[in-house]
């Protein structure tokens, strides 16, 4: 795709050397000013790649950004092929204006080298994050939400990335992800993109199979659903195969296994992604509303502390009632199940993985990674075990502290619903 307006499109004029940046635009998309730097110097290097280097910049105002280096020396058709991709990227970047894309702010060159400036995003790629830490389904779950919505952002503007993986996102410090890499994007028009681009693990089969026929947005569904396979399990898809093994299963639409042991939610979650056909693959849009998404699984943690603080609170009252009314059998029997039937219901909302996290350390199981080494026994967090310890403490009190009022011939409401109430709003 041309832009007329590339810093590149005059790169083998006389006139090629400069020293400040020559941003396509100082507007952005949104109509907010761009950072422009009048004087920078290139600090250490961050990583390599097949079109150049990426360093550390700053620049006179004490910001700091990436500096992605490219040669501009004759290096043939591959060179040539190289210096397209970056020109398609940095027409589409200087589009894009979104907290889930890395932000693109200009360029500059000399004889031998192009420079483009871009968002620093100081923790690296997911690929490197995975590989220190043994990614939760909580951490998964948002960073695999901020995905969509930079996906959701790009498709809406019809642009397939073609090369979703966890190393071409990116995580900074305070947990934001980036897209980035956007070599191989392209704009395209319903099903239009021809050519066999991406990382052949993270393929769709119908970019694999391409015959001309073309393929679309889905695409990038597919290798998110490759990608979020990749964090949970720290493996790339079809690890166990070679190359041309792992193209030939593509084509044949076969998807990468799924491990058992991963969490409901995850699995229907990847599954709906490695829909062979294009068109049974949800959008971007619709996978946000997906219960693996972190919003939804804490909505129905509030529904079900909610229920539990309603159920509760009925239950004892109605409890009070009885007793009051003469029916002491009764009310004894309702105080006794509110508190379980109410603790049930919050356990029943939560998953497996989540019931399990409230046992102590020592009776936990052992977590079995996909490739064969067994995980720590991890304990819960101190809020998990006050939870835990303030269920059983609520079932024990409203029991006693009912039996006792009986006994006393007190209102029972002093004794069990009011300590409930409090308790209840402070768990």
């Amino acid at each position: 795709m041309a832009y007329s307006e590339s810093p590149l499109a005059s790169l083998s004029s006389s006139d090629s050397l400069s020293s400040t940046t020559e941003p396509i635009s100082n507007i952005s998309p949104t109509g907010r000013f761009r950072r422009v730097f009048t004087y920078w110097e290139k600090g250490e290097l961050l990583g390599r790649g097949s079109f150049g280097s990426v360093y550390e910049g700053i620049s006179d105002d004490g910001f700091f950004f990436a500096v992605k280096e490219v040669s501009l020396l004759d290096q043939g058709t591959q060179g040539k092929q190289s210096i397209y991709q970056l020109e398609q990227e940095i027409a589409l970047l200087s589009r894009f204006e979104h907290e889930n894309i890395v932000q693109y702010y200009g360029t500059d060159k000399d004889e031998s080298k192009l420079y483009i400036f871009l968002e620093l995003v100081t923790k690296g790629s997911l690929q490197k994050l995975y590989q220190r830490y043994n990614l939760r389904d909580s951490q998964v779950s948002s960073y695999t939400r901020q995905i969509l919505h930079g996906l959701k952002y790009l498709h809406d503007q019809k642009v397939v990335h073609r090369d979703i993986k966890c190393a071409n996102l990116l995580v900074d410090a305070n947990g934001s992800v980036k897209l980035a890499d956007f070599g191989l994007a392209k704009a395209t028009k319903l099903n239009d993109v021809k050519s066999c681009k991406g990382t052949a693990f993270w393929m769709a089969p119908e970019v694999v199979n391409n015959k001309n026929q073309g393929y679309g947005l889905s695409a990038d569904i597919w290798s998110l659903g490759c990608t979020v396979l990749e964090m949970l399990t720290r493996q790339i898809p079809y690890s166990e195969l070679e190359f041309m093994e792992a193209l030939f299963r593509i084509g044949k639409g076969v998807p990468p296994h799924v491990p058992d042991s991963l969490s409901n939610d995850a699995r229907d979650f990847i599954l709906q992604c490695l829909q062979v056909n294009p068109n049974d693959r949800p959008t971007a849009a619709v996978l946000l509303d997906h219960p693996f998404g972190p919003g939804r699984k804490r909505m129905a943690q509030l529904k079900s502390g909610w229920t539990l603080l309603l159920t509760s609170l009925f239950l004892e009252i109605a409890s009070a009632v009885f007793d009051q009314l003469g029916y002491a059998l009764v009310g004894m029997v309702l105080a006794f199940v509110a508190l379980p039937l109410a603790t049930a219901d919050l356990l029943i909302h939560m998953a497996p993985k989540e019931r399990t996290s409230l046992l102590p350390s020592y009776l936990r199981p052992s977590t079995t990674h996909s490739h064969g080494t067994k995980g720590k026994k991890t304990g819960g967090t101190i809020v998990e075990y006050f939870g835990l310890v303030g269920a059983v403490w609520q079932c024990v009190y409203s029991t006693v502290a009912y039996a006792y009022a009986r006994q006393k011939k007190d209102n029972p409401i002093k004794m069990t619903l009011l300590p409930l109430i409090f308790f209840s709003c402070v768990k």
